[in-house]
């Protein structure tokens, strides 16, 4: 028997009301899965997908009667009659205070919360800041300067560097008494020498270009015997821990070095160097099956 007859639509109601509002409480709790991921940013920047960007990269970006500044903000543009009710470096276009059109290809600072860079001018407008972008409201890292000294006996030359996937090589030579050798240092990423190696000919050689193809580093530079004999063109094939594969001499007229290499998009290794016969010449070559 209910002891209270009367109230029984009053217990029925707040039961209702008590699971509207457990469930309330739980959705606040557990939100939905699907909803989109939130982000604290700054006022420049907007959450997208769970991280800070800019909130604007071109007037494109910007509502109807506002352009995008350079620090990544929608402005209102300021009303105007002709240039002089416009700030400096402003044009009047259609009532409308806006940046003067720059010319084409020109290069000016910008700058973020992270760091500073330049931009280029391109269909009128400065587009495309180099400066660092922060990521999820935070900037990159630094880089930190690297400072590292051999404990060798000779002298190092450094002429030519090459980026890899975990740090950087440069190629140089190394001179202990008469002897000029080949030598080639690693560092990682954070600058520290992985491993370094100098191969000691009867000649006397030097690097000059470095580049990495195929998985393997070619070492460029010149040979010269020490009779007096003209000095030629050298290649030097080493794998990804410095051991050297292979060697060839590029002969030409004359004396010739090789002070530079590139691989171009094809995946062809272009040099190119130094000549002298009847006078200095510069020349550039191709090589096939390197």
């Amino acid at each position: 028997m209910n002891p209270f007859p009367n109230q029984s639509g009053l217990l029925w109601g707040l039961a209702v009301v008590g699971a509207l509002l457990w469930s309330a409480c739980g959705a606040a709790e557990n939100p939905a899965s699907n909803d989109p991921p939130q982000c604290q940013c700054a006022t420049n920047e907007q959450c997208v997908d769970g991280q800070c960007v800019f909130s604007c990269r071109d007037n494109a970006d910007c509502a109807i009667g506002q352009v995008c500044a350079q620090d990544g903000q929608c402005l209102d543009v300021a009303p105007c009659a002709g240039d002089g009710d416009c700030a400096l470096g402003q044009t009047c276009i259609d009532g409308g205070c806006y940046e003067a059109p720059c010319e084409e290809g020109a290069i000016q600072d910008c700058a973020t919360a992270c760091g500073e860079g330049i931009q280029t001018c391109v269909s009128g407008q400065f587009v495309d800041c180099t400066a660092p972008q922060p990521v999820a409201g935070e900037c990159p890292p630094k880089l930190q300067p690297m400072l590292h000294r051999f404990d060798r006996s000779g002298s190092e030359l450094v002429e030519g560097m090459a980026a890899v996937s975990d740090g950087i090589v440069l190629a140089g030579r190394t001179r202990i008494e008469e002897s000029n050798d080949t030598w080639l240092v690693k560092f990682d990423l954070q600058g520290q020498p992985v491993w370094q190696v100098s191969v000691d000919g009867p000649d006397w050689d030097q690097l000059n270009a470095l580049v990495e193809h195929n998985g393997q580093l070619l070492a460029f530079g010149q040979t010269q015997r020490r009779d007096g004999t003209p000095h030629d063109g050298l290649l030097q094939i080493h794998n990804a821990d410095g051991v050297l594969q292979g060697a060839r001499v590029i002969e030409l007229d004359g004396a010739n070095s090789i002070l530079d290499a590139t691989v171009t998009e094809a995946g062809r290794v272009v040099l190119a160097g130094r000549a002298s016969f009847d006078g200095n010449a510069i020349w550039v070559v191709g090589l096939d099956g390197v």
